[in-house]
């Protein structure tokens, strides 16, 4: 039987707690801090989070959050970021235009992840930002337009040259690659919106609703409806509010998967990937809503496999 001495005693005691000593330090690591700076409340913001820390904690990747909102007040931006400004972060996480552009002017000494942001020309300009956008590329627009409404060649558009021009030379060459034809006309003032809207319907299939904060908002959603009703020309919408309202469609956005894959950017760049080695990224799935009624008012149908997918359907 092996005698097993004192000294030897001691030496694995020793050994033993030096071991539980690094488990023990390893455990209490503090875990790095991410600030979520929210524009708004609202379930997209909220979905988008969620779905970012639930792929974190999948990725076992630990972190702690501090987390505000503006709730949509420009002010209250300002506060938030000169606090986040002061505060020690591994990483930015942005949701919303808002916090985006104050965030990108004033932090470029730690990485931003931003989403629920329109385009990523100023994520480009940024050597410490990336995220997901929530544009669909334009190759993609016009190919949901001919499986959602077959047979539409001429589209119509208005847009204000001063806030979309790159945007629509760049759609109308996307358009004609497709086989499509774009016809663009510019509003350059409210005033002239009615004349060239009337002008524009005579000669479209249908009219493709770009964001343009001139063109279409609140105040000219109402007559933008009530002409696409009179003349029986669709209207492509910005969003699933526009297709309750009356457009015949949208195509949405799946927010938990555009959390997941701003999940994905942040988890490459908390191992140790730079930022700027992660390209802004477009959404992966595309969502859309439907609207029946001003389908059977325009003598159009989607087909019924299209109509069980739809994130929405409106009757």
């Amino acid at each position: 039987m092996r005698r097993v001495t004192a000294s030897a005693v001691w030496a694995r005691n020793a050994l033993i707690a030096l071991v539980l000593s690094a488990f023990t330090q390893i455990g209490h690591a503090e875990s790095p801090t991410i600030i979520v700076l929210s524009s708004h409340n609202a379930t997209p913001y909220k979905e988008m989070l969620k779905a970012c820390q639930e792929h974190l904690k999948q990725q076992r990747v630990n972190v702690n959050y501090k987390a505000f909102s503006a709730g949509g007040d420009a002010k209250k931006v300002v506060q938030m970021v000169a606090q986040a400004k002061q505060q020690e972060a591994a990483l930015i996480y942005s949701l919303g235009s808002l916090t985006t552009r104050a965030v990108l002017d004033e932090i470029h000494d730690r990485p931003i992840v931003a989403g629920l942001v329109l385009n990523a020309d100023k994520l480009k300009g940024a050597d410490n930002a990336t995220g997901v956008i929530l544009e669909h590329p334009l190759e993609v627009q016009f190919q949901w337009l001919q499986r959602l409404v077959p047979g539409q060649k001429t589209v119509g558009v208005l847009y204000n040259p001063a806030q979309n021009q790159q945007k629509i030379t760049a759609a109308q060459a996307a358009a004609r690659k497709l086989g499509l034809k774009l016809l663009a006309s510019e509003v350059n003032s409210p005033k002239e919106l009615p004349s060239v809207l009337d002008a524009l319907l005579r000669r479209v299939d249908i009219l493709w609703g770009v964001a343009d904060q001139l063109v279409l908002s609140p105040k000219t959603a109402k007559a933008l409806l009530l002409a696409s009703f009179k003349n029986r020309i669709p209207i492509i919408g910005p969003s699933s509010a526009w297709v309750k309202a009356g457009a015949m469609y949208s195509l949405d956005r799946d927010y938990s998967d555009m959390g997941m894959q701003t999940g994905e950017m942040i988890v490459k760049i908390l191992r140790g990937k730079p930022i700027n080695k992660i390209p802004p990224a477009v959404p992966r799935k595309v969502a859309y809503s439907l609207n029946l009624k001003t389908a059977k008012h325009m003598k159009l149908a989607f087909p019924d496999t299209l109509v069980d997918q739809a994130q929405q359907v409106f009757k």
